[in-house]
């Protein structure tokens, strides 16, 4: 591996919004970063690798089959790679921090 400094420009990126997910393009393959905005309606939150699911505010639910979580601010969801995806509703926002490998 080797370090090679850039300015702080190329190193911003500016977040993809694609329905009530902003997606924050990383130009690495082996991390990525999305914030999802919740709602009362179920949706689907998937990816191909483990993921930590981490609510930033309101609170978050999360459905996998029967088994239900409830996340509140600062608290945060281990996703195998196995589980994906899991259902999320409630108020407010979480982050989510994956692979795209």
């Amino acid at each position: 591996m080797k370090f090679e400094p850039k300015p702080a420009s190329e190193l911003l990126t500016a977040p993809v919004k694609s329905g009530a997910e902003l997606d924050f393009p990383i130009p690495v393959d082996d991390f990525a970063f999305s914030l999802h905005d919740l709602a009362l309606q179920e949706t689907s939150i998937g990816q191909h690798s483990a993921a930590i699911l981490f609510c930033v505010e309101g609170e978050a639910v999360l459905r996998k089959d029967e088994q239900r979580l409830v996340l509140k601010p600062g608290e945060s969801a281990f996703i195998g790679a196995d589980e994906s995806p899991v259902n999320a509703s409630g108020t407010g926002r979480l982050a989510r921090v994956y692979n795209k490998l």
